[in-house]
């Protein structure tokens, strides 16, 4: 009888086990994956909900950005804020920024058109290039896109190696889906 009990508490220790080690470490490591976090603008003017998959780094703010972000892949998400042109359209203000912006770009390649789309009901803007940095020799894509809020424009730069194209272009979805602009 002892046995029998023994056997008993032997035999669900391996159960509860097999399950934890099949079901409840998967859950977390999907539940990890899945989670998000926010970012914030130093003036909470603009905020983020990514994936904490990406692991972001905020930094402070630099050449005239508002907004930066920035992993160990070379992930890196600049966001900028510039006052509005009266009587200018916003579309002839990204079709003028596009050729100025990526003549600053020694060696570039594969420039989009720009596009437009909506973005939480405003008009936005965006183009693409890929560009060679001339210090690490590294190829970049980098996307750039325009929008409207507030009597400003703000431009966000979302670059990333460019042989890490297909794992990280989802990014720019996240990033648009998640924005908040106060």
């Amino acid at each position: 009888s002892i046995y029998i009990v023994f056997s008993l508490i032997a035999g669900t220790t391996i159960l509860l086990h097999i399950f934890k080690t099949r079901y409840l470490d998967y859950y977390e490591i999907v539940k990890e994956e899945n989670e998000s976090t926010y970012k914030y603008s130093e003036n909470k003017i603009i905020s983020l909900e990514l994936p904490k998959a990406y692991n972001f780094t905020q930094y402070i703010p630099a050449n005239n950005y508002i907004f930066e972000l920035r992993n160990d892949d070379n992930l890196n998400i600049f966001i900028s804020e510039v006052g509005k042109i009266q009587n200018k359209e916003l579309s002839d203000v990204v079709s003028a920024d596009q050729p100025s912006y990526i003549a600053n770009f020694n060696k570039y390649s594969n420039q989009s058109n720009i596009s437009e789309f909506d973005l939480g009901g405003s008009k936005a803007y965006s183009y693409s290039f890929h560009y060679l940095d001339s210090k690490t020799k590294v190829a970049y894509y980098l996307q750039t896109i325009w929008l409207e809020k507030n009597e400003k424009y703000y431009i966000l730069d979302i670059e990333f190696p460019l042989d890490s194209l297909s794992e990280n272009s989802k990014i720019i979805n996240d990033v648009l889906n998640s924005i908040i602009i106060n």
